[in-house]
C-alpha cells in the first residue's frame, strides 16, 4: 500500500504531465475532460480576460500605435507580465512564508525552498507595482474605453478586472 507522501508525489506527476498534453492542439477536445479530474488546470476567468486582451491588441492595433504615449507592443509585455504575478500568486500554498526583499518584491520563501538548488543564485524580481504599472494601466483602460466592438458591459467587466490585477499586486 502507498504511503500519502507517495500518492501525492503520483498524483503530482499525473498533473505535470495532464499539464503538458493541454498544450497539444490534437487534446484540445479533451482539455475540460482533463479539466474535470484535476481543476487546478482550469483557466481562471482573469487569465481568459488577459489572453482575450492581448489577443484583440493584435489583432486591430499595429505593433507601432501609441495609446497614451505606450505602444501596443508594451502594453501587450506589460499584460503579459500580469499573467506571471497572476502564476506567483496562484503558486502559494497553505503554510508557505510570504515576505517582501529589500526592493519590496513579494518573495515566497517556501517556493523558493522546494524549487532552488544548491547554490543556485535567485534572479532579482521587479517590484509588485510601479509607476510604469500605473501608467500602463491607465492605458489600457483607455484601450478599451476606446474599442468600439466592445458592449458597455464588457467593457466594465474589463476595467474591473483590471483594477483587481491593480489591487492586489498594490496589496489594497
Amino acid at each position: 500500500m502507498k504511503t500519502i507522501e507517495e500518492k501525492a508525489q503520483a498524483y503530482d506527476e499525473a498533473l505535470a504531465r495532464a499539464k503538458k498534453l493541454c498544450e497539444y492542439p490534437t487534446t484540445q477536445p479533451f482539455v475540460s475532460t482533463l479539466e474535470e479530474i484535476f481543476p487546478e488546470l482550469a483557466e481562471s476567468n482573469d487569465e481568459k480576460i488577459r489572453k482575450a486582451l492581448i489577443g484583440e491588441l493584435n489583432t486591430y492595433f499595429d505593433k507601432d500605435t501609441k495609446i497614451d504615449g505606450f505602444s501596443i507592443e508594451r502594453i501587450i509585455a506589460w499584460l503579459e507580465d500580469q499573467g506571471q504575478h497572476y502564476k506567483f500568486r496562484n503558486g502559494i500554498q497553505i503554510g508557505d512564508k510570504v515576505t517582501r526583499n529589500d526592493a519590496g518584491v513579494l518573495v515566497n520563501l517556501s517556493q523558493l525552498k522546494r524549487v532552488a538548488k544548491p547554490n543556485e543564485k535567485q534572479a532579482e524580481q521587479k517590484p509588485a507595482w510601479s509607476e510604469e504599472d500605473e501608467r500602463m494601466f491607465n492605458s489600457c483602460c483607455a484601450a478599451v474605453a476606446a474599442a468600439d466592438y466592445y458592449t458597455l458591459d464588457d467593457k466594465q467587466d474589463i476595467e474591473d478586472w483590471l483594477k483587481s490585477i491593480r489591487q492586489k499586486l498594490k496589496g489594497e
